[in-house]
């Protein structure tokens, strides 16, 4: 019965409108409100039921330099980096659209290796992230043109640094009337 020891990423703050005495919340959804910050945490659970979860780091991306990251995606364990890496969505400074970014951090003590941002000339929001079999990053979500409907983007960044590797785009049709979102993605054996 050994404790459970996970990573975790998602959003803190912001200010989602909600009413106590009428319990309803603001029409925009909660977590595309301003002023919430991605986190990631390692956190260890017991084997009570009763007893919370211990916090062993928490890290906040508030501070990262030409973006804010809002919403933690997805975090994957790189045990042969000795790292835990997340994709979040992110508002460039300035701007209060969503885009890729990523995150890697020391797996024992939660220190940032590096940070990055991915920017379209429009908008663009992550929802998926994996490991390639190098550990190369690969993120993928949707990317919004200006002249159609989202396109399906995957990104690979070098597990070493974040830097970017190449940014493709995937469409299904030539029309403009169709959506093409990637919410899932997993690399096969071969790589």
């Amino acid at each position: 019965n050994e404790p459970l020891t996970v990573y975790a990423t998602g959003f803190l703050g912001g200010d989602s409108g909600y009413d106590p005495s009428a319990k309803t919340y603001d029409d925009d959804p909660m977590f595309l409100i301003g002023g919430g910050t991605a986190f990631v945490e390692k956190l260890q659970f017991s084997q009570n039921a009763s007893a919370a979860p211990t916090t062993l780091y928490r890290r906040m991306f508030n501070d990262t330099k030409g973006f804010t990251a809002r919403q933690g995606m997805r975090v994957f364990h790189a045990p042969g980096h000795q790292s835990v890496v997340a994709s979040a969505a992110s508002n460039p400074d300035g701007d209060d659209g969503f885009q890729f970014s990523a995150f890697a951090l020391n797996a024992s003590t939660g220190d940032v290796l590096w940070s990055k941002l991915f920017k379209t000339e429009t908008g663009s929001h992550p929802y998926a992230l994996t490991l390639a079999e190098n550990e190369d990053v690969v993120i993928a979500g949707l990317a919004v043109p200006d002249d159609r409907q989202p396109e399906g983007r995957v990104v690979r960044a070098s597990i070493n640094n974040g830097s970017k590797i190449w940014d493709k785009r995937r469409t299904d049709r030539e029309t403009t009337d169709y959506n093409v979102e990637c919410y899932g993605v997993a690399p096969t054996p071969s790589g």
